[in-house]
């Protein structure tokens, strides 16, 4: 477990890639310089608001057919190299 004043954990792509297909129940992002960056899961609430969010999301580009709508968990490579 890194300690306080560490400095933090920094990442290549594949090994972000490894560890996110073998942790799957963290959310991980890695950033620009590779910092991985660990978020705790949210709470009720916010999931129940996030879920709401999503099905009004998807009712909606599903008669706008605006595009594709993801959820919060999908990873995108940035052209900066980031995944979030």
């Amino acid at each position: 477990m890194r300690q306080m004043g560490e400095p933090p954990l920094e990442v290549s792509k594949d090994v972000f890639v490894a560890l996110a297909a073998e942790n799957p129940e963290l959310l991980m992002e890695p950033a620009r310089d590779g910092t991985l960056i660990v978020m705790p899961p949210t709470g009720s609430n916010a999931s129940r608001r996030n879920v709401e969010l999503l099905v009004y999301l998807g009712a909606w580009n599903r008669t706008s057919r605006a595009g594709i709508a993801f959820d919060s968990s999908g990873g995108f490579e940035l052209s900066d190299s980031a995944i979030r």
